[in-house]
């Protein structure tokens, strides 16, 4: 029997109703899961930058990214969708220039400046970014304990990646200029991604997950490759460090490019960026935690009280009273 997939509440459903569920069915849960997988990719960028420039390493990412897609959808009997209006058009051009085009370079440009793990902790204002956009372009409601859990996460950021080489490079007068660039660079990256959120959103109602991932993707794909054909090439590296590159720019593209997309695109397609944004906090303790246990970063007491205080705000971000969940009206039956 022909096998027909449908994009309502799992990535694949069967013609004869048996539901195969590979992910998480909670918006929370996936957007989640998509924000640790993309706290592992500080680290892994990092080591493709040792080879590459920014738009080179963001463009070969996404190439490997797009062919696999191409390679592998048909496979599982997942069509593409091809976006039929205009203002569908609009949407995906919008997140491909935000969210891939903008979003990486400027990221791993300010990563060239400035330390991963600081640019992780910068990367927390995107969140804040998000609930602002999306109250002035979407009309959401704010909740003080949602903008209070986005503070305490920042605040957790910062004391997460204070110790150290972040001290260091903010005191230090030489590095003042370095680490102004990088500022800089990184802001600009939360600013796109959060611009990028805020659409999706919009764009989820035009497309499922994997076409308006695959077609994003894309659109910042044509625009990255003519900046890396345009940028400078840097020396040749030994055959372990081009092995190391080669190996993290095939997990980036995989699981921190194809995976991650796909189920956080779903979270936004069946909840809202302000549900989801405290998530983004997550990726900070998994890029610090990674440090230590594989760059042989110490563990400090401040790393410790960082990342729980990142997860205290997450779990802040979901907290409801009781009364909110109590029905407004009770039925009495004589």
């Amino acid at each position: 029997m022909e096998r027909q997939y449908s994009n309502k509440g799992s990535f694949f459903q069967a013609a004869h109703g048996m539901r195969v569920y590979l992910f998480p069915r909670s918006g929370f849960a996936l957007a989640l899961l998509a924000n640790v997988i993309w706290g592992t990719s500080f680290l892994a960028s990092k080591v493709t930058l040792s080879v590459w420039g920014p738009f080179t390493a963001s463009a070969l990412r996404f190439a490997v990214a797009i062919v696999g897609m191409i390679l592998v959808l048909p496979v599982l009997r997942l069509p593409i969708q091809f976006p039929r209006t205009r203002t569908a058009w609009w949407r995906v051009f919008l997140i491909g220039l935000s969210g891939f085009g903008l979003l990486y370079p400027l990221q791993l440009g300010g990563m060239t400046w400035i330390p991963s793990s600081l640019s992780a902790s910068i990367m927390l204002t995107s969140p804040l970014f998000v609930l602002v956009f999306a109250t002035g372009f979407l009309g959401e409601q704010l909740p003080p304990t949602k903008l209070v859990a986005i503070g305490l996460g920042i605040v957790g950021g910062i004391i997460l990646v204070s110790p150290g080489n972040v001290t260091t490079a903010m005191w230090s007068v030489s590095t003042l200029p370095n680490l102004l660039k990088g500022f800089l660079l990184t802001i600009g990256a939360s600013l796109s991604l959060a611009v990028s959120v805020v659409v999706t959103r919009s764009a989820s109602k035009d497309l499922d997950s994997r076409s308006l991932t695959f077609w994003s993707m894309c659109v910042g794909e044509a625009m990255l490759l003519p900046l890396a054909l345009l940028e400078k090439h840097r020396s040749p590296v030994g055959a372990a460090s081009m092995s190391a590159a080669v190996i993290a720019l095939i997990f980036l593209a995989i699981f921190c490019s194809v995976f991650a997309f796909l189920i956080w695109n779903r979270a936004l397609a069946i909840t809202t960026p302000q549900e989801i944004a405290s998530t983004m906090h997550i990726k900070t303790p998994v890029a610090v935690l990674l440090g230590i246990a594989l760059a042989g970063e110490p563990l400090t007491v401040a790393i410790v009280f960082g990342t729980a205080m990142i997860s205290f705000a997450v779990w802040l971000s979901q907290w409801k009273p009781k009364a909110a969940n109590m029905p407004s009206t009770i039925e009495v039956r004589s």
